[in-house]
């Protein structure tokens, strides 16, 4: 019985793994409409260089604008 449980409970983890994934080929919006009719802005804080990157990845793929935030340090 116990085998049985875990063989159902690895089924239904694979059938929400899979179902999970499906949504991921579709548009960003619901009505078909692409991303290049929207503003972007992509806004990031990169203290070792690798999210902005990233940034510049994610900008290249769906384009917009690139803006860096900049900490201010404070001497108290």
């Amino acid at each position: 019985m116990k085998r049985l449980s875990i063989y159902w409970l690895f089924l239904i983890t694979i059938r929400i793994m899979f179902s999970s994934c499906s949504n991921a080929a579709e548009p960003l919006t619901g009505n078909n409409e692409f991303i290049q009719d929207k503003k972007i802005l992509i806004v990031y804080l990169s203290r070792t260089k690798n999210t902005k990157a990233v940034a510049e990845i994610i900008q290249n793929k769906v384009g917009g604008d690139l803006i860096e935030l900049e900490l201010e340090n404070s001497l108290s």
